[in-house]
């Protein structure tokens, strides 16, 4: 009914308009008369240009001096508009057209918007949004003219890829290769597929000038998401072999990003006083030992889960890490991360982290981090399982908004705890069913395994509740604390990437933000 109205009313308007009954202007006095009757199809704004036209009707008809949609075809008009609009599509000039529907890098965005997204151009978020393969996360190549959101060129980036390689690139065939080849335009390496597991072992990095000019990021297959929410295992691993190291850093600043490190001696490695380690959105089980640093390497680990795999991915039925991470005169800095069913006390390995000496000008820091059924260690007539340490730290290690659970009640005999009281760091709003950790603000929970969505499957995601306990982990962590003039914060998302509250000065302890309860 509405359609016949429409057409009935455009036929009289043009009968006014040929016989001269009606001038343009009157026309979009009728328009906007026919608005105030509720004939919406009929009811179009006059203008003179289409940029002043709105985007329902963003093209200025030349006859009619009124806006309507654009046809197909009418590209052109829509570049008219002036405001970076291209095509027409179903009636509206839009930015751009992404190939099969969904987001990725297009020739009609410019580079710091270079992702076309439902018609529109915005920065990009995800390595795979990019033709390269490479997104630019955040500043670090801003001195080399990437920004942030930018798409790194693909000449910039060095590939590994063992089904399209050769030695001599572009693509090369193991990891090896692409580190031997980077320099100052070329500190991306992207690792997209690996065969043979001799390829993807006892590698090295930092030995050489070029490799320690400028920071370089490795970028692993599970970088784009969690790392344990991946549906499948990965194409390709570092590490397959045990009694051989996955990968050693000397030197140098290096960014690892989702990287899938297994069955090594040592998963990953640094050395060095000029070794700067970033490890983030990385997965690592059955390795000997997950992560060392030593030699005054700064190591900073976030959003990495170290340990068995959970239900419901490809990573469920591999094992924990013999020894989780041994700090030994270096940096150590953990935030959003998880350690699950890492040591083995029959090799008297500790799951947790042991620290044989800290180095740095300020504190080491564990923030918001969960640690679940950790195995360890005897010491001194106590079963310690998370935290040992060589020698008294006190306030040069800070752990933080953190969360620490096991299956069982902790046994009294021998007396079991999860940090050694020879540490002596300081320890700022914890949740944990160790009676000895409750100081500055930290809560004594129940062994309650419904606390989590599955803690038999490892989703050890919190569930959301009224009770004590629940609200402990809900509302126990604090925004940011100084200790020794340094601000320690708490990280803006989760090990999920759910953004944390923004209002109010708590929020949770451990990696994850609270989730409603699973369905019965």
């Amino acid at each position: 009914m509405r359609a016949r109205r429409s057409s009935l009313f455009l036929i009289a308007l043009l009968f006014s308009l040929v016989s001269g009954q009606l001038g343009l202007s009157g026309c979009a006095a009728l328009m906007a008369g026919s608005c105030e009757n509720g004939d919406e199809e009929a009811c179009r704004a006059a203008c003179s240009v289409s940029l002043s036209c709105p985007a329902a009707a963003p093209i200025c008809d030349e006859t009619f001096a009124v806006c309507r949609a654009c046809s197909p075809g009418e590209d052109r008009r829509c570049r008219e508009r002036g405001d970076g609009a291209q095509h027409c599509v179903a009636g509206r000039c839009v930015a751009c057209i992404a190939p099969r529907g969904v987001p990725a890098e297009v020739a009609g965005c410019d580079s710091e918007s270079p992702i076309c997204d439902e018609h529109s151009c915005r920065a990009c978020t995800r390595h795979s949004e990019c033709q390269s393969g490479v997104c630019a996360k955040d500043d670090s190549g801003a001195a080399s003219g990437i920004k942030k959101g930018s798409c790194v060129p693909a000449e910039q980036v060095l590939v590994v890829d063992q089904d399209l390689c050769s030695r001599s690139g572009p693509v090369y065939c193991t990891p090896q290769q692409a580190f031997l080849h980077v320099n100052k335009t070329q500190r991306y390496v992207l690792l997209r597929r690996g065969a043979t597991p001799d390829d993807f072992s006892s590698l090295t990095f930092g030995d050489l000038p070029s490799q320690t000019m400028q920071q370089v990021r490795v970028i692993g297959p599970l970088a784009d998401n969690p790392p344990h929410r991946a549906p499948g295992l990965p194409l390709l691993s570092i590490g397959n072999l045990t009694g051989k190291n996955g990968l050693i850093i000397s030197h140098g600043r290096i960014i690892l990003e989702g990287l899938f490190v297994r069955d090594a001696r040592i998963g990953i490695g640094c050395t060095g006083s000029d070794a700067e380690v970033q490890i983030e959105r990385s997965f690592l089980s059955g390795n000997g030992t997950a992560i060392a640093a030593s030699g005054g390497c700064k190591l900073r680990i976030s959003d990495t889960w170290i340990g068995s795999g959970p239900v419901g991915t490809g990573f469920v039925g591999l094992p924990g890490n013999v020894r989780g991470i041994e700090v030994n005169g270096a940096e150590l800095h953990i935030e959003n991360s998880l350690f699950v069913d890492d040591g083995d006390f029959r090799q008297d390995a500790l799951g947790g982290i042991y620290v044989k000496g800290l180095a740095g000008s300020v504190p080491s820091t564990i923030v918001n981090t969960t640690f679940f059924q950790q195995n360890g260690v005897l010491k001194g007539g106590r079963y310690v399982t998370t935290l040992l340490c060589d020698a008294p730290v006190g306030e040069r290690l800070v752990v933080l908004n953190s969360l620490l659970l096991s299956d069982l009640r902790l046994a009294e005999s021998p007396e079991e705890r999860y940090f050694d009281p020879v540490c002596g760091a300081r320890i700022e709003h914890l949740a944990s069913n160790d009676s000895a950790l409750t100081a500055n603000g930290s809560a004594l929970l129940p062994t309650d395994a419904s606390l989590f969505v599955d803690a038999k499957g490892r989703d050890l995601r919190p569930v959301d509740g009224s009770d004590a306990g629940r609200q402990a982990i809900k509302n126990g962590g604090v925004r940011s604390i100084t200790v020794s003039g340094q601000l320690i914060k708490a990280p803006a998302t989760d090990l999920d990437g759910q953004v944390r509250p923004v209002s109010g000065e708590v929020l949770s302890v451990g990696a994850f933000e609270p989730v409603a309860a699973p369905a019965p």
